[in-house]
């Protein structure tokens, strides 16, 4: 395998504190650039891994408490949608966020089908002072062979920053019981764009997927009668499992988590370019990060410093607080000396 563009010693762990009364863990990093103010939003995952012993020690407290004591929640009880605004750090892309909300933008919704369900894929656009975060609920359905089916609800959450402080302004379901996953938001011509991707590579080790757009001229404007179109990808050895989209120069990239053909529950992270029309995207194989991650993002400022931030998975990175090894991390670099290196390794 090429060599990744960002080593370990490149990132900084970044301080991104979860509500109060969750374990701290993140993923699903979104990140937005707005009046030089960066704002990210987050969803919390603890999975924390335990020893045979510490698994057998907590299910006998459980028996013997009649699940009392212990905090038994599933891990996805706590993947809520976050927002965040950076500290300035100088001419530094920030590493310490500060909450927007002093709760999630959406709790855990309620079960619908007798089995849990739950938020992901946080996502973030800005626009003028308006904040605009996706978020996909998921409702389990119980299918008859024992396992379930999956269906999507996609919101769109709506906000205003009102002297850097974030006014919550209200909550649209934009697509119901659709097959959505990690979808992202952002501006395309004179309308708006909804990207999808649709894949089980990361659970499965399958190397089908789908990455699909939806188009609207008004932000609000998506719904379960426009159509999702499909884009061809060039992809090579690697399956997307999520991505989302910056745009720079009137060109639109992507941060796309994949998974590596024969090596499932595992992430790299890829950079891909669209063409001009958005119906094709090419995913370069340098990786950009030599850790463990899962769902990236990135933004390149007007002097075009290109800023990753990264999350990972069960990885120890030092002064983390994080339960279970996710955690979120930066790295930058001129997004031009970027491009050239992964370009010339093709």
């Amino acid at each position: 395998m090429i060599a990744s563009i960002f080593k370990k010693n490149d990132f900084t762990l970044c301080h991104v504190p979860v509500p109060k009364g969750y374990p701290q863990s993140q993923t699903h990093s979104g990140v937005a650039l707005h009046d030089g103010l960066f704002y990210l939003t987050t969803s919390p995952y603890p999975s924390i891994r335990r020893n045979k012993f510490r698994a057998y020690l907590r299910a006998a407290i459980n028996k013997l408490t009649f699940y009392k004591l212990l905090d038994n929640r599933a891990s996805d009880s706590f993947e809520n949608p976050c927002i965040y605004v950076g500290l300035q750090n100088g001419s530094n892309p920030p590493t310490h966020f500060i909450p927007l909300t002093t709760n999630p933008l959406m709790g855990t919704p309620d079960s619908f089908y007798g089995l849990p369900s739950f938020n992901s894929d946080p996502d973030i656009y800005i626009e003028n002072d308006d904040v605009f975060v996706l978020n996909r609920t998921v409702l389990r359905r119980p299918h008859h062979n024992g396992g379930f089916n999956f269906d999507c609800r996609l919101f769109l959450i709506r906000g205003k920053l009102i002297d850097n402080k974030y006014r919550y302004m209200g909550t649209t379901i934009l697509l119901d019981d659709v097959s959505c996953g990690s979808p992202s938001l952002t501006k395309y011509g004179d309308g708006y764009i909804i990207l999808s991707v649709s894949s089980s590579c990361y659970n499965s080790g399958l190397t089908a997927f789908s990455i699909t757009k939806m188009q609207s001229k008004k932000i609000d404007g998506f719904n379960n009668d426009s159509a999702w179109e499909e884009i061809a990808v060039e992809v090579d050895g690697y399956t997307p499992w999520h991505l989302s989209v910056f745009s720079y120069q009137n060109a639109h990239y992507a941060i796309v988590a994949c998974v590596k053909h024969g090596e499932k529950q595992r992430c790299w992270q890829m950079l891909g370019k669209f063409n001009e029309d958005l119906t094709g995207l090419k995913i370069y194989k340098t990786p950009l990060s030599d850790y463990n991650s899962y769902r990236g993002s990135a933004c390149v400022t007007n002097e075009g410093l290109f800023i990753l931030y990264n999350t990972t998975v069960h990885e120890n990175v030092k002064g983390s607080k994080s339960v279970d090894g996710r955690d979120v991390i930066m790295a930058s670099m001129p997004f031009n000396e970027l491009l050239g290196t992964i370009i010339s390794n093709e």
